[in-house]
């Protein structure tokens, strides 16, 4: 085989792989309440953001908690599948392994939280938003 057919099939699975990957997060907010809660505290900080016109540094940091929290959850949500097809009975070590995955996404929130604070409690972003409503 030629080296650029080679490489046409490299692009090729990787584009595959981003279907799967972009399915995968598909199915994670179709099926999931609390990847659709997270969603959609993502779009709410969001538009806090922009009208408040958050520094670029700020941004930077709200970023990476938004992808702290929904790496976490979604790695919440596999582990949870995975147990629930090992075994339906009631296990005390399964129930360890989905409560640590859990405290995962409980504690990645809590990081997102004060990083919300340290950005929007600061007075030029409430002057930013005051300056909205007049």
């Amino acid at each position: 085989m030629a080296r650029s057919e080679l490489r046409g099939r490299d692009v090729k699975k990787k584009g595959f792989g981003f279907r799967h990957a972009i399915r995968g997060f598909a199915v994670a907010v179709g099926q999931e309440l609390n990847m659709r809660v997270h969603v959609l505290a993502v779009a709410v900080v969001t538009a806090a953001g922009l009208l408040g016109r958050i520094e670029r540094w700020a941004w930077a940091s709200v970023l990476l908690s938004f992808g702290l929290v929904v790496i976490t959850e979604m790695f919440n949500t596999t582990i949870e599948r995975i147990c629930d097809k090992i075994t339906a009975e009631r296990c005390p070590i399964i129930r360890d392994i989905k409560d640590i995955a859990a405290g995962a996404v409980f504690f990645g929130a809590l990081i997102a939280v004060g990083v919300a604070v340290a950005v929007f409690a600061r007075p030029e972003v409430w002057k930013n938003w005051m300056s909205l409503f007049g």
